[in-house]
């Protein structure tokens, strides 16, 4: 573990060359980043995750989104994910109803949502726990289960991002009662970590809006269209705040064509669409 800011805005000295020298120790590697600097911080800092994320492309990073419930930005290093960067994940955080948390940063450089309100947490070396809220609490679950894809199967950074965001639930639309709250396509993906379906790798299972269900390999999906708006929405909000403020509807599927391996079944207890 390499503390490379201390709380503070400041990459401390020597720590973007610790990041280099860790990043060669091994053909691939897992980094987690819990921590945001903010658009205004010394260039030196941006060039440094830019280095990082350039030299090693084997590698996966996954990084926390921010908490001021605003549009990601410039901000680092969450502004070097979305689809275009096969090696970093940005994460943001969802409510325990599923929708996108207020205070979750959004826009087309997160790639995936996961549980930030209330995770239990290590605070400290003595190893006491608290609930703590946040897309730091959001992004190490998606660290744990890229980490259990690579020991389960032979997948490379790309792959493991792939299957992060096509294997997770469709992040749900707010009720109509709570006003202006995050909308799933304020995340690029609408995707909600799903860690259940993720691991299954030797066997996927897919659910369509007509009710048919299928289970096996999919080799090829043309054409899905999400409608997200009409899955049933829970009829109170749940709300919660980051922790630390300066710290950094499922849907159905219909209208296309999906080919599998196997053939449909009959409907069983498994049911999560995509």
């Amino acid at each position: 573990m390499v503390n490379v800011g201390q709380g503070r805005r400041e990459l401390l000295p020597g720590s973007a060359e610790a990041l280099r020298l860790l990043g060669g120790l091994s053909r691939f590697r897992i980094w987690n980043f819990s921590l945001e600097y903010p658009d205004t911080s010394n260039s030196v800092i941006h060039s440094a995750f830019t280095s990082l994320f350039s030299s090693w492309p084997t590698h996966l990073f996954v990084t926390a989104a921010g908490n001021d419930g605003q549009a990601v930005g410039n901000r680092y290093p969450a502004a070097f994910g979305g689809p275009n960067r096969p090696n970093v994940v940005t994460v943001g955080a969802t409510l325990p109803d599923g929708t996108l948390a207020d205070f979750s940063a959004w826009g087309s450089q997160v790639d995936i949502a996961a549980p930030g309100c209330e995770v239990q947490s290590t605070i400290d070396e003595a190893a006491h726990v608290r609930g703590m809220s946040g897309t730091s609490q959001a992004a190490p679950q998606v660290s744990l289960t890229a980490a259990l894809l690579r020991t389960f199967a032979t997948l490379d950074s790309k792959q493991i991002k792939a299957r992060l965001i096509v294997s997770g639930a469709l992040i749900k639309a707010p009720p109509a009662s709570a006003g202006m709250r995050r909308q799933p396509g304020m995340v690029w993906s609408r995707s909600a970590l799903d860690i259940e379906r993720a691991v299954d790798v030797l066997e996927d299972f897919v659910e369509l809006a007509d009710g048919r269900q299928y289970v096996g390999s999919v080799d090829a999906v043309e054409g899905l269209t999400c409608a997200g708006a009409g899955f049933p929405s829970p009829s109170t909000a749940t709300t919660c705040g980051p922790s630390r403020p300066t710290e950094p509807g499922r849907g159905s599927s219909s209208a296309g064509r999906m080919t599998t391996r196997r053939s449909p079944r009959a409907p069983g207890p498994r049911g999560r669409a995509r």
